[in-house]
């Protein structure tokens, strides 16, 4: 059976089969080809069906909790400049929620990180498909953090990352952050919120420079009441005038869900982020 098939019919037997294909892997030469497989699949399952990325995220865990702790992964050495970064070492059901944060960091990076001089016009030449992708991808990204309590330590590095880049760097960003940072705080920012309430739990960085890619300010540290700061001002006038209008209404929805950060919120499911936050993604 193809793995393709394993998400399309997915329940809970599918699960265990695609577990047990994972565990007979004997060696990295055909671990790595399974689990980038089952990963570029639950990828592509959820472009194709935007609102059912819960239900996806909820097999892809499913999945997780069959595989063994003697199956291992050594991860990466060196990080590949400008295009991904480190796959850490990982095992058992921790392997699946690793290999998902590196694609989604590979996926995510061409729309959050400025990798050219801004220019205006370049800016306004961006199709909306690749606001729409940003759209699904941080999706994924937002709702694998917000009702996967075990993949949340993984995930941090990305959504840290886009916080970074997108609040804490200038007005500079690349335009697709905005929709980004508009995903993650819609569908997933009471959670956020939970997990930076812990203790010793601290985002950092500022100044990330894209022609470098380095934070100048690496050990500087931001909990959530600095990102409701933050995000008050965003984006600033000089980037705005680039930005769609639907890119700009959807961030607004974001800081009106977010409001002064302390009351209640509850976080978009992907149903509802498809239907009312991304409705633009399938209009003419």
């Amino acid at each position: 059976m193809q793995i393709s098939t394993f998400f399309s019919q997915r329940n809970s037997q599918s699960a265990v089969s695609l577990g047990s294909l994972v565990n007979r892997q004997s060696n990295l030469d055909t671990l790595d080809p399974i689990l980038n497989t089952i990963i570029n699949e639950f990828v592509l399952s959820s472009f194709s069906q935007r609102s059912q990325i819960d239900s996806l995220v909820s097999f892809l865990s499913s999945l997780a909790t069959q595989i063994e702790l003697s199956v291992v992964h050594p991860g990466h050495s060196l990080e590949d400049r400008y295009a991904t970064t480190l796959l850490r070492p990982s095992n058992g059901p921790g392997i699946v929620s690793e290999h998902l944060s590196h694609a989604l960091y590979r996926a995510l990076w061409g729309h959050t990180s400025r990798a050219r001089t801004p220019d205006e016009e370049l800016d306004r030449e961006h199709p909306k498909k690749y606001y729409a992708d940003a759209s699904i991808h941080a999706t994924i990204l937002a709702r694998a953090f917000a009702t996967q309590p075990g993949f949340r330590d993984q995930l941090w590095r990305e959504v840290e990352d886009m916080f970074v880049k997108g609040l804490f760097s200038g007005p500079e960003q690349e335009p697709g952050v905005f929709i980004a940072l508009s995903a993650v705080l819609l569908g997933g920012g009471a959670e956020i919120r939970e997990y930076m309430s812990q203790e010793g739990v601290k985002g950092k960085g500022m100044a990330w420079l894209w022609y470098d890619d380095v934070r100048t300010g690496a050990d500087r540290e931001w909990d959530w009441r600095g990102i409701v700061g933050a995000l008050s001002n965003e984006p600033e006038p000089e980037i705005s005038s680039r930005l769609p209008d639907y890119v700009k209404a959807t961030l607004e929805r974001a800081k009106v869900h977010v409001g002064d950060g302390q009351g209640e919120m509850r976080s978009w499911d992907s149903e509802r982020l498809a239907n009312e936050a991304f409705v633009w993604v399938d209009e003419e």
